[in-house]
């Protein structure tokens, strides 16, 4: 090779790798958003600030949750979908991200498809949460009450198409009974009518309703996933109370815009992953009943596939719909 290309190759090495690290740092210097599609001071926001915390930390460099609920958290991932793929923005996610492509009837993105994704952190349990006053104190109770009373049993939810939602619609398809799903704009409003006595069920994080079950007004009567939440203990699951293969793990997780780098999505993973074993974080999070941990992107994606499969069984049979 001549010496006059050689030289020439080597300061383009030179300039590339200069390049390429100042970029680098350029991003990194910048504050990480987080996006929430959720309103601020619900247990997932809450988790999403804490965990936030321990991942600025982590990365050396601010992080800023900013909350942009409504839309059925489509606002908020439009937002993110439409950002720079650059590393400074991400979505934090939930089922929500997911079921919206079997209930919603214009979806601008394909959740398999259409973003990058980071990782899972955390996976938690609800709990099957009855107004003290009904008669049934466990799954089977209430299932022979349900077939004996067809139509008389209401749950609440937040929403068509939350997870509390299909959670009663999974139950009724394992278990085959009728419930009358009774959705609210919001958890406040359904847990007043709960309380009350207008519902007589919901599918709720422990968090939200530890109080009133330890004043005697709710009571839990099962949990949602396949082992039962340490902070609950002598509640059963769903499926070891008589309904097998019923399981529903509401999750938190992080996906960044189509596009964006590998190496960039592996720094963020490898920044949540020192996070989330942070054994301070584990302590403040033990009140939300919550597994923690950090899969690889590879492990995300295909939990996002099994999760695809899951919700849009549950939506296609029951026929959910977004109102």
């Amino acid at each position: 090779m001549p010496r006059y290309l050689a030289r020439h190759l080597l300061f383009a090495a030179c300039f590339i790798g200069f390049f390429t690290a100042n970029s680098s740092a350029q991003v990194e210097s910048k504050p990480l958003r987080i996006i929430a599609p959720f309103a601020a001071g619900g247990p997932t926001d809450v988790a999403t600030r804490v965990i936030a915390q321990k991942l600025a930390e982590a990365l050396s460099r601010p992080v800023i949750v900013e909350n942009h609920p409504g839309g059925a958290t489509m606002i908020a991932t439009q937002l993110v979908a439409n950002a720079a793929p650059d590393g400074n923005t991400i979505l934090l996610t939930a089922p929500d991200f997911v079921i919206n492509a079997f209930i919603q009837p214009k979806l601008f993105y394909d959740p398999l498809k259409d973003f990058a994704p980071i990782t899972v952190v955390a996976k938690y349990h609800l709990v099957m949460t009855a107004n003290a006053q009904f008669a049934p104190k466990t799954v089977q109770e209430l299932i022979a009450y349900a077939r004996a009373n067809p139509g008389a049993v209401n749950y609440a939810s937040a929403g068509v198409g939350s997870t509390a939602h299909l959670s009663g619609e999974l139950l009724q398809m394992l278990a085959g009974v009728k419930l009358n799903h009774v959705p609210y704009k919001g958890l406040g409003p359904s847990m007043t009518d709960l309380i009350a006595g207008r519902v007589q069920l919901t599918f709720i994080n422990w968090i939200l309703v530890e109080q009133e079950v330890k004043q005697g007004r709710l009571r839990p009567i099962a949990v949602t996933g396949l082992k039962r939440m340490t902070l609950i203990p002598d509640t059963p699951t769903i499926a070891e109370s008589g309904v097998p293969g019923f399981e529903i793990e509401p999750w938190i997780g992080f996906i960044a815009p189509k596009g964006t780098a590998a190496e960039i999505v592996s720094r963020l993973q490898q920044g949540f992953a020192t996070a989330m074993g942070s054994p301070d974080l584990h302590k403040r999070l033990a009140n939300l009943g919550a597994v923690l941990g950090a899969s690889t992107p590879q492990e995300f994606s295909d939990y996002l596939s099994s999760e695809y499969d899951k919700w849009g069984k549950v939506a296609r049979t029951a026929n959910v719909k977004a109102e």
